[in-house]
């Protein structure tokens, strides 16, 4: 016979809390934990996923917009580019929040993202620190990532290094026809 009684010792059952059995992470979920490859294929999935978002809401509010303001549709979309800049916000602090815990820290740490100069040394830190092998006081080890994770977390730099080929390859062939025509110049 069960009593009420509110001085009884609690009796739950906590052999699952010792054990190390991975859970699967959810993309939008705010508690629990990450790994390393999750944080960035999960922090470029955001991105492409806001930029074009931002990208419509801004012409729609730039082509609506008179020499005395936003008309009221541009108004509109300008407040929603608020909108989805502070949802992408939000959820960048989650991710950082989740992959400090995996790393057994606390998720306050992700306010560090604030702090000019600091920021960079705190993502540093998110991208290459490992997170704990066993469960910590955050939850238990997230699950082996799956191809999806790896070809979004690998997308990412291989994007920045095109982008960054795309501008350095064309300045670098102008400097080098600029020096040719500065040395024939002189060489007459």
């Amino acid at each position: 016979m069960p009593t009420n009684n509110p001085y009884q010792a609690p009796n739950a059952d906590i052999s699952q809390a010792s054990d190390n059995t991975p859970y699967q992470p959810k993309v939008f979920a705010v508690h629990g934990r990450i790994g390393r490859l999750r944080y960035l294929a999960y922090g470029f999935l955001s991105m492409l996923i806001a930029l074009p978002v931002f990208g419509i809401f801004g012409a729609i509010g730039g082509a609506t917009s008179t020499e005395e303001g936003p008309g009221a549709i541009g108004g509109i979309a300008l407040a929603l580019l608020v909108v989805a800049y502070i949802a992408l916000l939000v959820y960048s602090f989650i991710l950082a929040k989740r992959r400090f815990n995996d790393i057994n820290q606390t998720g306050w740490l992700s306010l560090l993202m604030l702090v000019p100069l600091v920021n960079f040394i705190v993502a540093l830190i998110l991208i290459f620190m490992p997170g704990t092998k066993t469960g910590n006081k955050y939850g238990q080890p997230p699950a082996a990532n799956n191809i999806w994770v790896y070809l979004g977390s690998l997308i990412f730099p291989v994007i920045m290094i095109g982008v960054l080929a795309a501008v350095a390859i064309p300045a670098y062939q102008d400097y080098v026809e600029r020096a040719q025509q500065y040395e024939s110049m002189y060489q007459e």
